[in-house]
């Protein structure tokens, strides 16, 4: 079986609830683990929520975790915790994956092709930008911008249940234990920086290249968007 995860602060929870419906159209079988890493507030009812399970940072079982929360922003948080939480779903005894997604993702096709590369591969990364930029204002936007906050975007990672699996997750919570800082003045940009390593340090490790995902503002220059703004109910 293949886990979804998706950590969150509760302003992000309107967020998650689009991207939980979306990606549950075209995917009813996966089921969305979300990581609050807020106090649960009073009026919030999981079981009336699109996801199919909570669990706060508590749950998680960081070491140190109050020295930990105080450490980091809300921001340097929600990406500190990812490596954490995708090794809590991977001791899932029928865990063969883990796909995280950020919380602001809209889905609008299938994901059969990214399922499929998590059966061949250990590690699935997603980089910024697939294509050069042809003008200086885009080079300055985008692709400087990620030579500052990492080549890769981790908005996704895909992680297989295996031995470099395992080990990328256990080398990159060690990283973000004590290293998740927003700080571009010591080379470090919460999560993203450390993904440059990746490739290096492992084996098994698949850069997806399709431009049908990641499609955002750090790319759009590259990319041919066709379809309909009809809105759906659904």
């Amino acid at each position: 079986m293949i886990y979804v995860r998706t950590c969150i602060a509760v302003r992000y929870l309107p967020k998650a609830r689009v991207m939980c419906r979306s990606l549950k159209r075209y995917h009813p079988e996966l089921k969305v683990h979300v990581v609050l890493v807020d106090k649960v507030p009073k009026w919030f009812d999981p079981k009336s929520e699109p996801f199919d399970n909570l669990v706060t940072i508590e749950e998680l079982g960081l070491p140190n975790l109050k020295s930990w929360i105080f450490r980091y922003s809300v921001l340097e948080m929600c990406t500190g915790v990812k490596p954490f939480a995708l090794k809590a779903l991977l001791k899932n005894p029928d865990c063969e994956g883990v796909f995280f997604f950020d919380p602001d993702i809209v889905f609008f096709s299938r994901l059969d092709d990214l399922l499929d590369d998590l059966k061949h591969n250990s590690i699935l990364l997603m980089p910024h930008q697939l294509k050069p930029e042809g003008v200086h204002e885009a080079i300055v936007d985008n692709e400087i911008c990620s030579l500052k906050h990492g080549i890769f975007n981790l908005g996704f990672v895909g992680v297989r249940n295996d031995e470099q699996g395992r080990a990328f997750l256990d080398w990159w919570t060690d990283r973000l234990d004590r290293f998740c800082w927003a700080d571009l003045s010591q080379g470090l940009w919460t999560d993203q920086k450390w993904i440059n390593f990746v490739p290096v340090f492992f084996e098994g490790v698949k850069i997806i290249k399709s431009s049908r995902f990641n499609v955002a503002p750090w790319n759009l220059s590259t990319r041919n968007l066709v379809g309909s703004a009809r809105s759906r109910r659904d």
